[in-house]
């Protein structure tokens, strides 16, 4: 397998191409999505708040990684970051996205509004340019970033929100283009 000897900030498809991965992998990243019937749904319970007082570590939220990826247990930003995200130009934040991707179908990048979570914990997104990219590519995407920064499936959380729904929290704050949240350690 080739190596990337330096690895950039933003990881995009392109930057993938050498990389391989086994299938084991990609099942066992399918395996911590949010699962295709949760995406389909149009009306959820609304779900509980992740608080750092609760979670104040990584390892104490990944307990709960199910209920994350079935929109259970969701996020919340700070007041002052949910103010500084709002206070964005709708077109700003897609250019930000685009640029994000590139000539890529897929790009891992930091999120550049995070939410309040424990301080050990490395937040991501993963933004897809074409909102009908197969579950399955999506996963083999994940798991070369995976592989790339060395992270197992048992070091990482995904969950993605459906498009257009009105359930306080499960609906996202940007819709224009999909995207999984991907968390991990910060060591």
């Amino acid at each position: 397998m080739k190596e990337l000897l330096f690895i950039p900030n933003i990881l995009r498809t392109t930057d993938l191409e050498d990389i391989s991965v086994d299938k084991e992998l990609i099942d066992d990243v399918l395996g911590i999505m949010t699962p295709p019937e949760i995406l389909l749904g149009r009306e959820f319970k609304k779900p509980g708040i992740i608080d750092p007082k609760i979670y104040p570590k990584f390892n104490s939220l990944l307990k709960d990684r199910d209920k994350i990826r079935h929109l259970e247990l969701l996020p919340i930003k700070t007041e002052d970051e949910y103010n500084r995200y709002h206070a964005q130009k709708k077109e700003d934040l897609e250019r930000q996205v685009k640029d994000f991707l590139g000539p890529s179908d897929m790009a891992a990048a930091p999120n550049l509004f995070p939410y309040w979570l424990p301080d050990d914990l490395n937040q991501s997104l993963i933004w897809l340019a074409s909102p009908a990219t197969e579950r399955i590519i999506a996963a083999e995407f994940i798991a070369k970033v995976m592989t790339v920064l060395r992270l197992t499936p048992d070091k990482v959380i995904l969950f993605e929100r459906p498009i257009n729904i009105d359930t306080k929290l499960v609906r996202g704050t940007f819709k224009q283009v999909r995207h999984i949240h991907f968390w991990f350690p910060t060591s």
